[in-house]
Formats: structure tokens, sequence, C-alpha cells
């Protein structure tokens, strides 16, 4: 039996090893040290601030509950 395919993408919560800006928002800057959402996306990895980074989990798991209620439908 196939595996069922994931739409989440490969991500984790990571600390900053270097200051640098958030990918989302440029002026949002992470310092050493700060936590921040990795996703690694095509063998590259972004990093999103804490705040960026909840905003859009939150819309997408909204997103994600919608659609799977209209299925149910």
């Amino acid at each position: 039996m196939a595996r069922p395919k994931s739409l989440i993408a490969s991500m984790e919560w990571t600390v900053a090893a270097r200051a640098h800006d958030c990918r989302s928002n440029r002026n949002h800057r992470l310092e050493k040290g700060d936590r921040r959402l990795t996703i690694k996306e095509d063998g590259s990895d972004l990093h999103y601030c804490v705040a960026c980074a909840t905003t859009f989990l939150a819309s997408d798991i909204k997103r994600l509950q919608d659609l799977l209620a209209a299925g149910e439908q």
C-alpha cells in the first residue's frame, strides 16, 4: 500500500547561529540565539522569525481545516 502524501513541508524550530533578517519581513531582525522557524525548500533552508511564522502557520491551519470541512460535506 502506498504511503499517504503529506502536504506539510519539512520544518522545525531552530536557533539562529548568527544575526540575519527574517525571510518574510526584512524589518524583523533575528539575532544570534533567537528561535526561528526553518523550512527546507528545494535544498535550501528558509528562516522566519517567530512572529511571522506563527501568523502564517495559524492562517494555513485555518485554511486546511476549511478545506477538510468542505470535503466532508
